[in-house]
């Protein structure tokens, strides 16, 4: 069974396409699916969470302590990658549910360059990204600041791209923010 991303654990994917054990958004179609929520499922997990009480006639040793976490320090998950055909997929299954899901998300995100901009007033370039299958109305919209223009200038149209950037908000079109190329 795969696991999720972000949590580690053992996962399939739920009606809203979302571990059910973190809520973090699935969108491969190679998890398994089942027909709840993560809202549906999540008092559940809450519940079996819970440690059995168990009953013990023998001295156990005393665990070591847990370890120190530096409140100030930043946890920083794996980017989720995905291509433009699941975001597509996605988007079309429930854009709403989503949309929450992917807020402020770091994503990867593989697609065919459909056009390039490069907005000089206000120090960006935008890539818009599409599927090679022409499927959906979605575009995307990946911002880059104006110091990757130099390599935001060699792309093609036609050509396949991996973006990476912050998932901002899906409205007509995704628009994803701090964008850099990776590949």
């Amino acid at each position: 069974m795969r696991k999720c991303p972000n949590c580690g654990q053992p996962t399939v994917r739920t009606k809203d396409w979302a571990c059910p054990w973190c809520g973090y958004p699935l969108l491969s179609r190679s998890y398994g699916e089942i027909p709840k929520t993560y809202e549906e499922l999540k008092p559940k997990v809450v519940r079996s969470e819970k440690p059995p009480v168990i009953e013990r006639t023998e001295v156990s040793p005393v665990p070591e302590p847990e370890p120190k976490v530096n409140p100030e320090a930043k946890t920083v998950a794996e980017p989720m990658a995905v291509t433009v055909e699941e975001m597509h997929s996605a988007f079309n299954a429930d854009n709403v549910a989503v949309d929450a899901g992917l807020a402020s998300k770091i994503i990867t995100i593989t697609g065919v360059v459909g056009g390039l901009a490069i907005n000089d007033v206000g120090n960006s370039a935008t890539l818009i990204l599409k599927s090679a299958q022409k499927m959906g109305t979605e575009k995307f919209l990946c911002v880059f600041d104006m110091k990757y223009i130099p390599e935001f200038r060699r792309l093609a149209m036609g050509q396949t791209v991996t973006v990476q950037g912050t998932y901002d908000s899906c409205t007509v079109n995704v628009l994803m923010l701090d964008c850099v190329l990776v590949g």
